[in-house]
């Protein structure tokens, strides 16, 4: 809650946004402009996350030769099988 309305517009006049201000080097008033600097860490996520953006989802080539051998009825491997490899990993 705001008590104060005096001091928040006393603030206010300070910080005009439209004013002009005195810069320490020139000693000349100039108009003092925003400006952004994106770390090169903050660069480099952004160009990962354009190239994973681009990539397809679903790698279709692969997709493709597993259907083939299903539909061929040819080197299905069961739930064992899967689960033996996976076992082998560990």
């Amino acid at each position: 809650m705001i008590t104060n309305v005096s001091g928040v517009l006393k603030t206010y006049e300070v910080f005009k946004p439209d004013e002009k201000h005195l810069t320490a080097k020139s000693g000349k008033h100039e108009d003092l402009k925003d400006t952004v600097a994106i770390s090169d860490k903050a660069q480099d996520y952004q160009n990962v996350r354009t190239a994973l953006s681009n990539a397809p989802d679903v790698r279709e080539d692969v997709v493709a030769a597993v259907r083939q051998k299903y539909a061929s009825g040819k080197n299905i491997a069961t739930a064992s099988d899967i689960a033996e490899k996976l076992i082998e990993k560990i």
